[in-house]
């Protein structure tokens, strides 16, 4: 039997990383759902995009040659792990994994 699970999104927070050869971003998405909250992380990743259709040599086989995409970080990707109570411990553990992740004791503002 198949089950649905309902979920609303409730908060979305964007954590930009100075201080590294290029700035990184990460967006935590918080979702309520019925006995937890849950985060999900994204981070924000540039792409060449080149056409897959047929095209002439005449044209430039890219469209759009630099396209910014949110995607799935892998780190951070594992149900338990963001999935707490209320919507604080979410916040806070994914500040302390991001802290780990880039071995400092960066301020947060």
């Amino acid at each position: 039997m198949l089950s649905i699970q309902k979920s609303e999104l409730i908060a979305t927070y964007n954590y930009k990383i100075d201080g590294l050869d290029e700035s990184l971003n990460y967006r935590l998405e918080i979702y309520k759902t019925s006995n937890a909250y849950k985060g999900l992380v994204f981070r924000l990743d540039m792409y060449n995009l080149m056409a897959s259709f047929p095209r002439t040599e005449q044209d430039n086989p890219y469209i759009n040659a630099d396209v910014s995409m949110f995607i799935a970080d892998d780190y951070f990707y594992n149900d338990e792990q963001l999935t707490r109570t209320t919507q604080e411990e979410v916040i806070a553990i994914f500040e302390e994994k991001l802290k780990l992740l880039f071995n400092t004791s960066m301020s947060l503002s």
